[in-house]
């Protein structure tokens, strides 16, 4: 049996991930997300400065209050308020939405240097605007091909990353929002990447959708 948060009811099943669940794509775009892509490409950025990183709030971590962490579907309303800190999200959905099975990400960005992180945060927009977290992934620039290889980035040239974002099996009730959250950091979760930075400077990172550049999210959703 699979436990639906958001609905907060059991599924039994007997595959996983679900044998009636559907592929789904959501695509980022000047809109939000959406299940359409959009035809134009277009960009937005944001600064990773590693002496002011978006913190860990909640989440799938271990509990550590002395460190601020703190396991759970915690609002994450206090970080998306944030310059350092993108917003996605759907309009609000006309009927239920469950996600059970794999989740990924394809982002096409640049990175002003050698690395970069790229942080993803699935949250559930509620009608009274808190963004309670569903889950999270990340990827380090230089190891995008994988942990046993070290391949720094060019900088400023786009490229596609790659972001699992674990399982999920979760409901988003009518009238929410599914939100996507990009950042560069999400500490003390995962460490900095300070690589190439000297002390004071931050990192410019740019977040390419549409076109050319078709940055999704996708998982599989319940019929």
């Amino acid at each position: 049996k699979l436990f639906i948060t958001g609905s907060n009811q059991w599924l039994s099943c007997d595959h996983w991930p679900p044998a009636r669940g559907r592929e789904t794509t959501l695509y980022l775009g000047s809109g939000g997300l959406s299940w359409a892509k959009e035809e134009r490409s277009d960009a937005v950025g944001f600064d990773f400065d590693p002496a002011d990183p978006v913190p860990t709030l909640g989440g799938g971590v271990w509990e550590f209050p002395d460190a601020d962490l703190n396991p759970g579907p915690v609002d994450q309303s206090p970080i998306s308020r944030r310059s350092d800190v993108v917003l996605f999200q759907t309009r609000p959905l006309k009927s239920d939405l469950t996600l059970a099975g794999p989740l990924q990400a394809t982002i096409y960005g640049s990175v002003q240097g050698e690395s970069g992180d790229w942080v993803l945060r699935l949250v559930d927009v509620d009608q009274e605007g808190k963004r309670r977290w569903v889950a999270d992934g990340i990827i380090r620039g230089h190891f995008r091909e994988g942990s046993s290889r070290i391949i720094p980035l060019r900088p400023d040239k786009i490229e596609s990353f790659e972001i699992d974002l674990w399982a999920v099996g979760h409901t988003w009730k009518k009238g929410h929002c599914l939100g996507l959250e990009i950042s560069g950091s999400s500490f003390p979760k995962w460490d900095l990447n300070r690589t190439g930075l000297a002390r004071g400077e931050v990192r410019k990172q740019k977040i390419y959708w549409g076109g050319n550049y078709p940055s999704c999210l996708r998982g599989m959703a319940l019929e």
